[in-house]
């Protein structure tokens, strides 16, 4: 997810202490940050955009501003933008319309393009989670125990 190597390794230990697998609680806690979520569902077209939006307050999470991009959101939790102008408005659909072909569905996510909205309804784990490379994912272990 773009995210520094510190944070990486801070939040690989955390799951390596946590009573679920390893990487299914890694996957669990780097798809709950809201700068994923954005970018998952296609409303940003980079991170770095996710990331601009919610600095600059156009974000909420159950009609509270978020200010930092790694905020996890917790299960059952709605996702929206302020009030905005109708600029960022169409910066988002134009962000879909580009992504559309290239989405992949997110069964953890609720997500209304209309009114453009999301609600986390659970989180996920490994296998229910897209990742478009093919890696070995035991063996990240190895490096950041």
């Amino acid at each position: 997810t773009n995210m520094q190597e510190q944070k990486f390794k801070n939040d690989f230990k955390h799951s390596i202490s946590s009573f679920a697998k390893t990487l299914d609680k890694f996957v669990s806690s780097s798809e709950s940050r809201i700068d994923v979520i954005l970018y998952r569902v296609g409303f940003v077209s980079s991170l770095h955009q996710a990331r601009q939006f919610i600095n600059h307050g156009h974000v909420l999470a159950n009609d509270t501003k978020v200010h930092l991009p790694s905020t996890k959101i917790s299960r059952n939790s709605l996702i929206e933008f302020s009030k905005s102008s109708i600029f960022l408005k169409k910066m988002i659909f134009f962000n879909i319309s580009n992504r559309l072909c290239h989405l992949s569905t997110v069964s953890h996510l609720e997500v209304n393009y209309k009114i453009l909205n999301i609600i986390f309804l659970w989180d996920p784990d490994l296998k229910t989670t897209f990742f478009p490379i093919n890696t070995k994912y035991n063996l990240i272990s190895r490096f950041y125990k």
